[in-house]
């Protein structure tokens, strides 16, 4: 087991502050192609912890991450600093737009890590506007990972087409410090085939205990991919295993309205197959003070041999792990290929739709106009009125804050009482809010009671509700009106 590890501050211009020695406790969430977190808990009163600030970066023995809320905890006679933030990796608060002058952000035979490392240049790099750039933003050379295809972007949120980008080829990003160029480098990373010298295994003694998961809940196999037309004339795309038949045969449909190109119908076909496959997870307890060492062994995106009762030396890839540390001891959870209480790809996956409904051209949804309400911040608190809002059909709400993104919401009524509602997740975090307004059957939308709520998440469904914090703020409204 090594020893306590020190946490080294610096400013989001990469220079050094100092280090913290002396902390109660710190939670590490690495994750493989999704978004990371971590929280240091430390006295407030210990002379070190005035260095821990939002904005700040955090090298905690190589693990870097960003520095996003501090909260003070005054209980029990103790006084309690919580730091909390993202992997550095994931503090791509920005969303794709196309270059000047053209609609879409269009790549031709283009590897997905190239397509990775030009949307990130364009978005945030070298390449941004400069109110968009940020300047110690670097991506390294390119090597061309990844099966090659086509895609177009058009107004979406950057880190999740990253992602969805890469897990096709079970590929990720990283960002690491360079300290002495004083940058931030972000790469796309694959993982290393170690499964003949490392095995997870119960008999080995490298793990204390798992629990294992085969999902054939969300499985689907074949993606009828829709493009461009309307009827009868639009293009329809079967992608997939398209040998299956009967009950073996498994369909899901893909509407990829929002391309313009039906030459990317097969990639946007195979990468939504790649979010609908059988989900085997395993969750292990790793004993880190059995054979091998966690970070030099074996890392997280490598694949290793993992013997257990239900499966027999299956390659399976870490794809997650949970670090815990308190004072000189360290515990670890590895998750293996896919994790079985995985909410927030769930739910990302059930609003990409609405997503790709807000990057396509709206004209092209007949019998409806565009409502767009400019919300001018609303914390939610007393009301606020927006034209034309009770005709509306369909609802997204953009929120700022806990780096949320578009989230549907939709109208409904119980006797005189009419409600807008809709929910999300906090990205990067466990935590769900559920957004509702009650509107006076008009336009008028005034907040209930208790104000917009959060909604602790689980695998034991809802565990909690409480009020949002300060930064909360809902920055614009969009709708569909039915015209009469």
């Amino acid at each position: 087991m090594k020893n306590k590890r020190i946490i080294l501050v610096y400013d989001n211009e990469c220079n050094y502050i100092a280090s913290v020695p002396n902390y109660q406790s710190i939670r590490i969430n690495k994750c493989w192609n999704k978004e990371g977190n971590f929280d240091i808990t430390i006295n407030a009163y210990e002379d070190t912890a005035k260095y821990l600030k939002t904005d700040r970066i955090v090298d905690i023995d190589g693990y870097y991450g960003y520095i996003k809320k501090i909260e003070v905890n005054k209980e029990n006679n103790a006084n309690l600093l919580v730091v909390t933030g993202v992997t550095l990796k994931d503090n791509l608060a920005r969303v794709c737009y196309p270059p000047e002058g053209q609609d879409t952000d269009n790549y031709t035979n283009s590897s997905p890590e190239f397509i990775v490392k030009s949307l990130i240049d364009k978005n945030a790099g070298v390449d941004a506007a400069t109110k968009r750039k940020i300047d110690n933003l670097v991506t390294a050379a390119n090597t061309d990972k990844g099966a090659i295809v086509d895609y177009s972007v058009r107004y979406k949120d950057l880190l999740t087409e990253i992602y969805n980008l890469l897990a096709t080829d079970k590929l990720s990003i990283d960002a690491v410090l360079d300290k002495e160029e004083k940058q931030i480098v972000f790469d796309v990373v694959e993982g290393n085939d170690v499964s003949d010298s490392v095995t997870l295994s119960l008999d080995w003694a490298s793990i204390r205990g798992y629990n294992y998961t085969k999902d054939y809940l969300s499985y689907k196999n074949i993606a009828i991919a829709a493009g461009q037309g309307e009827g009868k004339d639009r293009t329809i795309l079967e992608v997939g295993d398209l040998t299956e038949t009967g009950y073996a045969r498994s369909e899901v449909f893909v509407d990829a309205r929002d391309i313009e190109d039906d030459s990317e119908l097969e990639a946007r076909g195979i990468q939504k197959l790649a979010d609908l496959q059988i989900y085997k997870g395993v969750s292990i307890d790793y004993n880190e003070v059995g054979p091998y060492v966690f970070g030099e062994h074996f890392k997280l995106g490598d694949y290793v041999t993992v013997e257990i009762e239900e499966e027999s030396n299956i390659k399976m890839q870490v794809i997650e792990s949970r670090e815990h540390y308190i004072a000189s001891t360290h515990s670890i959870e590895l998750i293996l290929d896919h994790a079985p209480d995985d909410i927030e790809k769930t739910i990302k996956t059930k609003l990409q739709n609405y997503d790709n409904l807000v990057a396509s051209d709206t004209t092209s949804l007949k019998g409806f106009t565009e409502l767009y309400y400019n919300a001018d911040g609303w914390d939610g608190t007393g009301s606020i009125t927006v034209p034309n809002f009770s005709k509306c059909r369909s609802l997204l709400f953009k929120i700022k804050g806990a780096n949320t993104h578009l989230h549907m919401g939709r109208t409904l009524t119980q006797g005189d009482t009419h409600y807008a509602s809709g929910g999300g997740l906090y990205l990067g975090s466990t935590h769900m809010f559920y957004l509702c307004v009650i509107h006076d059957g008009k336009d008028t939308l005034t907040a209930p009671s208790d104000g917009v709520v959060a909604m602790r998440a689980s695998t034991s469904r809802t565990t909690g509700r409480t009020t949002l914090n300060d930064d909360f703020r809902i920055e614009y409204i969009w709708g569909l009106i039915q015209e009469d």
